[in-house]
């Protein structure tokens, strides 16, 4: 069973001398992940360190990726141990960054893996976990009747959706969580063609 975060957070903490920021987004793709990297990096230009580990689940397939990077620090005290907190919670969909902001005090690679993976915890539990579910994507035409009542249950439902307008019917399609979908899915239908 999968967990994701429910919120992006952001916690600091300092220890020893350095400054440690931990980052938590929410991602569907490697190419997203890398995404958040490139922002984090652009937010923190003099940081020592910007190390990383994600993990996703592919949303046709359900295979899941992971990646890690110690970007600098020595290897296995960085993205190995960022990577290790998201697993052992069973985090999906999700890219943890951490950024290091050397103090002058060496932590050693026993206190290197500790304050990644005390950041990395601390990160996730601010952001709060809850149970994976699915993401089903659904698309479905309908009249222009009947158009306004369809927007209503999906905004009702804090859904998002894309409208493509053909000359007879409207082309919805929307991205929506499986016990959700269960629920709307008959009365979606029923108004739809």
């Amino acid at each position: 069973m999968y967990n994701e975060i429910v919120n992006e957070v952001e916690y600091t903490e300092k220890i020893v001398d350095s400054k440690f920021l931990g980052y938590v987004y929410k991602i569907q793709t490697k190419n997203e992940g890398y995404g958040k990297i490139e922002k984090v990096k652009k937010m923190h230009p003099k940081a020592t360190h910007v190390c990383w580990a994600m993990r996703y689940l592919d949303q046709d397939t359900g295979q899941l990726y992971y990646y890690f990077d110690d970007a600098g620090e020595p290897s296995g005290t960085a993205g190995k141990p960022i990577l290790k907190v998201l697993s052992n919670r069973g985090l999906v969909n999700l890219i943890c960054i951490v950024v290091r902001y050397f103090g002058g005090t060496k932590l050693g690679k026993g206190g290197l893996i500790r304050a990644y993976s005390n950041i990395t915890t601390r990160t996730v539990e601010k952001a709060g976990i809850t149970a994976y579910e699915k993401i089903i994507k659904d698309c479905f035409y309908v009249g222009y009747k009947e158009l306004p009542n369809i927007v209503n249950i999906l905004r009702s439902n804090n859904l998002d959706y894309n409208l493509d307008y053909k000359e007879d019917v409207v082309k919805i399609t929307t991205e929506i969580k499986e016990s959700l979908y269960k629920k709307l899915k008959n009365k979606l239908s029923v108004l739809s063609k």
